[in-house]
């Protein structure tokens, strides 16, 4: 049913907005209508999570992600957004209610995350770019990864963000590995922190995830917490390689290593053809 409503607002409702919009907003209600779903995330999510949202940015970018177009589908997070665009200046604010209230109808514990999304600040990895070769490129964007390979650029969607994270830098490490073949790989690191309560956080769980890059692709490798704070808020700078690295081994392999009372180390294989 969520589908079946997402598809008709935008096919439907989308011509309306338009004329009714003469900014910014309009730009990704167009991209969206001509099929371009990954340049409408890019447009309307900056719009619709700024200081002064947009509500219509809110509910095409709620659209998207409830049906999973130009980002990776996520329920509780397009209902949030739905409630949040129901404000008397969004034409389409029926609509909206009408969306969130299909969304919270699927259980209680799916309401309970609604109305958390409804009102807690999502925070997403700052979008950044890293050359990687010659020829060959990586930018992290509302869509996930857009990765340029010689004469083929490609977006790899990817779910990413939450609910009151807080991130750190984006890193890139280029590491020269002996195995299984003499080569260089590519890796995107991301650090944020995870709060132990929305209201009421009085700890913080640090997150690593690794993904890997290979021409044209990207592909998570490994991810968990590393470490914690106790406090109401994180560090807003932190030495992460003080936690853990991404290294080469004796054996020429990429590993994994997390130092501290968590302290262990596992090897990376690589998944594509040397």
């Amino acid at each position: 049913m969520r589908y079946c409503a997402g598809f008709l607002i935008l096919t439907l409702l989308i011509p309306s907005p338009i004329a009714a919009q003469s900014s910014a907003t309009a730009d990704g209600i167009r991209a969206l209508a001509r099929g371009d779903a990954a340049a409408a995330a890019r447009i309307l999510q900056p719009l619709a999570e700024g200081s002064e949202p947009d509500p219509l940015a809110q509910f095409f970018l709620a659209t998207m992600y409830d049906i999973g177009s130009g980002v990776m589908s996520n329920f509780w997070r397009a209902c949030g957004l739905y409630q949040k665009s129901a404000t008397r200046t969004n034409p389409l604010a029926s609509q909206a209610i009408l969306l969130s209230d299909v969304i919270r109808r699927a259980g209680p514990n799916i309401s309970a995350l609604c109305t958390k999304a409804s009102v807690k600040v999502w925070r997403e990895p700052s979008p950044v770019k890293f050359v990687l070769g010659s020829d060959h490129w990586i930018a992290t964007n509302a869509s996930g990864f857009t990765i340029g390979h010689g004469r083929t650029e490609r977006t790899v969607p990817t779910g990413w963000g939450g609910l009151e994270w807080e991130f750190l830098p984006t890193r890139y490490t280029r590491l020269e590995v002996t195995k299984p073949a003499g080569m260089v790989r590519h890796f995107i690191e991301f650090w944020f922190w995870i709060p132990n309560d929305l209201d009421t956080p009085t700890a913080w769980s640090l997150m690593w995830s690794v993904y890997e890059v290979t021409k044209a692709d990207a592909q998570m490798v490994a991810a968990s917490d590393v470490t914690y704070v106790i406090g109401s808020q994180p560090p807003t700078t932190y030495q992460v390689q003080a936690v853990g690295r991404l290294q080469v081994n004796a054996d020429g392999d990429v590993e994994r290593a997390v130092f501290g009372s968590n302290a262990h180390i596992s090897v990376i294989p690589y998944r594509g053809a040397p």
